[in-house]
């Protein structure tokens, strides 16, 4: 039985399964990821950014290209 999957949010949570996207639609299997931002911040890296360690941008991945 071929599924529907929806991901809501491209954060922590659903970064492994992003990762193996790709095998679910080659199961079949039909995939929305809804995300209200092209980015996801690492939050665990925020302190970080705060006091100068880390430019946002590197502390962040591109939900989109990922899922691609």
């Amino acid at each position: 039985m071929k599924k529907h999957l929806v991901f809501v949010g491209g954060g922590h949570a659903h970064l492994t399964a992003l990762l193996h996207l790709k095998d679910y639609v080659d199961c079949g299997h039909r995939v929305t990821l809804i995300s209200p931002s092209d980015y996801h911040y690492y939050s665990g890296m925020g302190p970080g950014m705060l006091s100068g360690i880390y430019r946002p941008q590197e502390i962040r991945f591109h939900v989109k290209k990922l899922a691609e």
